[in-house]
């Protein structure tokens, strides 16, 4: 009896085994799967962290761009008034601190394309 339970229990254990080979390759698939996700969520929050860097640099940019606009705008209006009674002479402080600003800015903004190329 006892080589009988023996002779059941090798065949059932031959019949499992492809079974077993068969959820252990379906493991190693789903484990490439995880794997494979994991790097693209990697991509995708370092993505997420350029967009963000990106963002702010343009908002820091338009800012400054505004800033500009209403500082030439302003310098425009004295400009302005300031031909009905002028007679020559230097320019004033204001003017004289926009063209240094602006030169200071050009030059920044030509500068830092060639950085990030």
């Amino acid at each position: 009896m006892r080589l009988n339970e023996i002779d059941n229990r090798v065949k059932k254990i031959g019949l499992e085994k492809g079974e077993a080979d068969t959820v252990i390759d379906k493991l190693k698939d789903l484990n490439n799967m995880v794997d494979d996700v994991e790097d693209r969520m990697e991509k995708i929050q370092n993505a997420r962290e350029w967009l963000a860097r990106t963002e702010t640099r343009l908002e820091d940019a338009g800012k400054k761009a505004e800033d500009n606009i209403k500082l030439l705008g302003s310098l425009l209006e004295k400009e302005k008034k300031g031909r009905k009674g002028a007679k020559g002479g230097a320019p004033s402080i204001d003017k004289r601190e926009m063209v240094v600003k602006l030169a200071h800015q050009a030059g920044h903004l030509i500068i830092l394309p060639r950085q990030q190329a």
